[in-house]
């Protein structure tokens, strides 16, 4: 992957489409929740915006603060997420009583 022309991120989407199972047709062994989409779309914008960041500013603190996004969405995949926003969530998404 290049940051300065983008050499390989196309690949780099497409090969994490198929894997997410996102491809038209095709199956995949993985189970996506919705949250996992969320995240990967949020993830994404903020990898386009560091990288036109990058081209039209060449500012470090730009292109950092998108990638910190970026990471941040794909954390919350993986779990490193706050227990407050966790609790928000499950809140948020269920009726959940005393």
């Amino acid at each position: 992957l290049c940051a300065l022309d983008g050499a390989g991120i196309r690949g780099l989407g497409e090969t994490l489409r198929r894997i997410a199972g996102l491809d038209a047709g095709q199956r995949s062994e993985y189970s996506a929740r919705t949250r996992h989409l969320v995240a990967l779309a949020n993830a994404g914008e903020a990898f386009i915006d560091a990288a036109r960041a990058l081209e039209e500013t060449g500012s470090g603190e730009f292109v950092a603060e998108d990638l910190r996004r970026g990471h941040d969405a794909l954390g919350t995949i993986v779990g490193e997420v706050t227990p407050d926003a966790l609790l928000g969530e499950i809140f948020g998404r269920f009726c959940i009583g005393k």
